[in-house]
C-alpha cells in the first residue's frame, strides 16, 4: 500500500505542473528544500504520516515560491508633472520592458501637442528612409 494519497499525488502534480508552465527546474526546488527536509528527517519521534505531511507543505510552498518571483515584475511608476489638482496626473509606468504614459484631465489643446509631438519623435526615431 502507498503511503501517499490521491490528493498527495494530485498535490504533487500540481506543483510538477506549474513549475512546468514556469520552466522552472526540479533541482532548484529540491536544493531550496533539501536541509529543511533533513531537519525534519532527524526528528525520529515524528509519526511517517506527519513527516510525509511537513515535507509535502515544504515541497508546496517552495514551489509557491518559485512560481511567484516572475509574478512579482511590478509596474514603476514616476511622477511626470507635480499637479496642485489630486485629481490630475502626468506618470510613466514601466513593467519589465513594456512602458506606457498616462495622463488624466488634460485640456485637448495639450492632448493634442502629446500627440503631434510623439508621432513627430517616433517619425523622427524609427523612420529609416533617408529623407529628400
Amino acid at each position: 500500500q502507498s503511503e501517499l494519497t490521491f490528493s498527495d499525488y494530485k498535490t504533487l502534480c500540481a506543483v510538477g505542473d506549474e513549475m512546468g508552465n514556469k520552466n522552472l527546474e526540479f533541482d532548484q526546488l529540491i536544493q531550496n528544500i533539501s536541509p529543511e527536509i533533513n531537519d525534519i528527517l532527524s526528528i525520529e519521534e515524528m509519526a511517517e504520516d506527519e513527516v510525509k505531511n511537513k515535507i509535502l507543505r515544504l515541497i508546496t510552498k517552495e514551489a509557491s515560491l518559485l512560481t511567484d518571483k516572475g509574478s512579482k515584475d511590478k509596474s514603476v511608476v514616476t511622477e511626470l508633472w507635480k499637479f496642485e489638482d489630486k485629481d490630475r496626473f502626468a506618470r510613466k509606468r514601466v513593467k519589465g520592458r513594456a512602458f506606457s504614459y498616462e495622463f488624466n484631465r488634460l485640456s485637448k489643446e495639450l492632448q493634442e501637442e502629446l500627440d503631434r509631438m510623439i508621432g513627430h519623435i517616433l517619425r523622427k526615431s524609427l523612420d529609416k528612409k533617408p529623407k529628400p
